[in-house]
C-alpha cells in the first residue's frame, strides 16, 4: 500500500495529528447519582428476588357449603380437582360458630356453572368456571340446612412460583 505521506500533504497530516482522535477522547464522568440509582436498582431486585423465594402463599381451595343428611356438602371451583381427595381436612365456619375441622369423605361430581351448584345445595353460589362438589361428614350438633364456607388447605409454595404459574396460565388463581 501507498505511504500517507507521499498521498497527501504534509501540512494535512501534521493537522491531523495534533488534533485529538474521537478514539481517544476521554468521556465526561456521568453523575453520582446514575451509580446511586444502578446499586439500588440492583439491590431492589435482590430484596424481590429473596423476598418471592421465602414469602410461602397457601393454596387454599374455598367455597360455599350446606349441611344436609349428616354431611357437609360444598362446592369449590374445579381446577382443584386433581388435588383434591378423601381424607383431606376441610376447616367449615358457620356464622356465628367457631370454625370446625371434619374430614373430606367424597369428591365430585362436576357442577357446570354457579347456577347448577345452586340447585344441587340449595343455596346461593356465585362465581365463574365450573364448580366441584365435595362431601365430608358434618359435626356434631350441626344444624342441618345450616350455610358456611368450607375451605381445604391443599398445602403451599414460594410467591414467586405463584406468581409464575398465575402468569403463564393467563389468571391469577393459580
Amino acid at each position: 500500500m501507498t505511504d500517507p505521506a507521499h498521498i497527501f500533504r504534509e501540512e494535512a497530516l501534521r493537522s491531523r495529528e495534533a488534533q485529538p482522535s474521537p478514539a481517544r477522547t476521554q468521556r465526561p464522568e456521568p453523575p453520582r447519582w446514575i451509580a446511586a440509582a444502578y446499586w439500588a436498582l440492583l439491590a431492589l431486585m435482590a430484596a424481590g428476588l429473596a423476598a418471592g423465594l421465602l414469602i410461602r402463599v397457601g393454596n387454599v381451595a374455598q367455597g360455599p357449603a350446606v349441611i344436609r343428611d349428616g354431611a357437609v356438602e360444598a362446592v369449590v371451583p374445579a381446577a382443584f380437582a386433581s388435588d383434591l381427595h378423601p381424607g383431606l381436612p376441610l376447616a367449615l365456619k358457620l356464622p356465628g360458630r367457631a370454625p370446625v375441622t371434619v374430614v373430606l369423605t367424597a369428591t365430585g361430581p362436576e357442577v357446570a356453572n354457579a347456577n347448577a351448584a345452586s340447585t344441587l345445595l340449595r343455596a346461593k353460589v356465585s362465581g365463574p368456571g365450573p364448580l366441584l362438589l365435595i362431601k365430608a361428614a358434618a359435626p356434631q350438633r350441626a344444624e342441618p340446612g345450616a350455610t358456611g364456607t368450607a375451605s381445604v388447605h391443599l398445602g403451599d409454595r414460594p410467591l414467586i412460583v405463584a406468581l409464575a404459574t398465575g402468569l403463564a396460565s393467563g389468571t391469577g388463581d393459580g
